[in-house]
């Protein structure tokens, strides 16, 4: 999928992408964020997405920690953390962290 009409220095987003790179959570599993910004092949590697409904059992931190992996290990320069209301857990339709 193409980041807006036309590629730009960043060609695409990725989308869970098989080929794409991953980070080790604390277990040394490899974990997936849900988009990644960068320009393939290369380490050019711009902005990480992890994106959340709010009524996920999964606790924020563990997507945190993901991101901040993916900055520390990986060398992406921004991240962000997205949540989006599907129950009652938030009062704005969505929040956006950055970390």
């Amino acid at each position: 999928m193409f980041c807006g009409t036309k590629p730009t220095n960043y060609e695409r987003c990725e989308y869970l992408r098989s080929n794409s790179s991953s980070a080790n959570d604390t277990k040394g599993r490899s974990v997936y964020p849900d988009i990644i910004v960068h320009r393939r092949r290369t380490a050019d590697n711009l902005m990480v997405i992890e994106i959340k409904k709010s009524s996920s059992d999964i606790l924020d931190d563990c997507d945190r920690l993901k991101l901040g992996s993916y900055k520390s290990d990986l060398g992406y320069k921004y991240a962000a953390f997205i949540k989006l209301k599907t129950d009652d857990s938030i009062e704005e339709p969505y929040r956006i962290s950055w970390e």
